[in-house]
């Protein structure tokens, strides 16, 4: 690549990361409808955000920055209700370290907050952690001061909670829990949040991509316990999975997306990515990179009123997701593609 055209591509995605929280007039919009200072994360109108993990952080830079060549506007970060020994995870000094951190960077953190023992994450079935034990208080004194550890913070962030619920392969799914449960669980999780006062959440509610026989429709809480919805979906690439084979993110992501927008929520893709073509010589319109630049051009369509999407930096059974250095060129060509519909 000619330094020129680098320079341009940088150029111009400085353009679509601009100004994130510097005013605060793209991120944060009070609302009192609560009975208090209620701030939520709002996207700027026709913008098109970029997210990633922070799962591989060297000399004090995110691989996946290192790679674009600028700073994403929000980073997520995974969190278990426990880990070994039975001990709890809360939103400690190192959390709100981080979190400061990011914001001193103009970026927003999001935690995906999940309610399990991440030490067993290959069990599917925690009984400890059955969302009927949500419902019947027995981990409010643990979310108590969680929250007001997050309501200490006075920094808005995002939290996804007990995502992928329409899946089974987490202890909140409906494989072991009603979808009656999983609303009064959530509902309850967001009533405890506002008691205690952490109105600086911006709550995520995030299904997996939409399956067959699927009714996460029936699992959505209800406005005034959601702010932003979300999805998360890929492409596995023929990878020997029985679900997959070579899809568009119009394929992908279409039909939950056409679901979504009738909530009238800010969207976002909270996972997206594409495994590389095993197959070998297969033509460019298959490969990895290929298929980032087309979801992207697709996503920026102002009529899926998607506002933010997240790349995730973490190994899988089958490969990385996000773009390596192979697909460098290809990558930096996609956020200049998105900066041009900055408005």
């Amino acid at each position: 690549m000619a330094t020129t055209n680098h320079q341009i591509m940088k150029t111009a995605l400085t353009v679509l990361l601009f100004g994130l929280i510097i005013t605060g007039m793209m991120w944060i919009s009070p609302d009192s409808s609560f009975g208090g200072p209620l701030f939520r994360l709002q996207p700027k109108k026709g913008s098109v955000l970029i997210g990633a993990y922070d799962t591989k952080f060297v000399n004090g830079e995110y691989v996946f920055e290192r790679v674009i060549g600028r700073r994403v506007a929000v980073i997520n970060s995974f969190q278990a209700w426990s880990r070994k020994n039975r001990k709890r995870n809360y939103f400690d000094r190192d959390w709100v370290n981080f979190a400061r951190t990011l914001h001193a960077n103009n970026q927003v953190l999001m935690v995906t907050w999940e309610p399990w023992n991440v030490a067993r994450s290959n069990d599917f079935n925690q009984p400890r952690f059955r969302l009927k034990t949500i419902i019947d208080g027995k981990h409010d004194r643990y979310m108590k001061r969680w929250f007001k550890q997050v309501r200490n913070l006075r920094q808005p962030i995002f939290v996804r909670f007990a995502h992928e619920m329409n899946g089974e392969w987490y202890p909140w799914g409906t494989h072991v829990n009603s979808r009656r449960d999983y609303i009064k669980a959530w509902r309850h999780v967001v009533n405890l949040s506002r008691k205690v006062g952490a109105n600086n959440i911006t709550w995520v509610w995030a299904p997996n991509v939409k399956m067959p026989r699927d009714h996460f429709k029936e699992l959505f809480p209800g406005k005034k316990y959601v702010d932003w919805v979300g999805t998360s979906g890929y492409n596995w690439g023929g990878s020997g999975r029985d679900w997959t084979g070579w899809h568009s993110a119009r394929k992908i992501f279409g039909p939950t997306l056409k679901i979504l927008k009738k909530y009238k929520k800010p969207i976002m893709i909270t996972e997206m990515g594409s495994r590389e073509n095993p197959e070998p010589n297969h033509p460019t319109r298959r490969s990895k990179a290929w298929w980032i630049k087309q979801a992207y051009k697709y996503l920026k369509n102002p009529e899926l009123r998607v506002r933010l999407v997240l790349y995730p930096d973490v190994p899988t059974q089958s490969t990385y997701f996000l773009p390596g250095k192979s697909s460098l060129k290809w990558s930096l060509g996609i956020f200049t593609f998105g900066a041009q519909t900055q408005v």
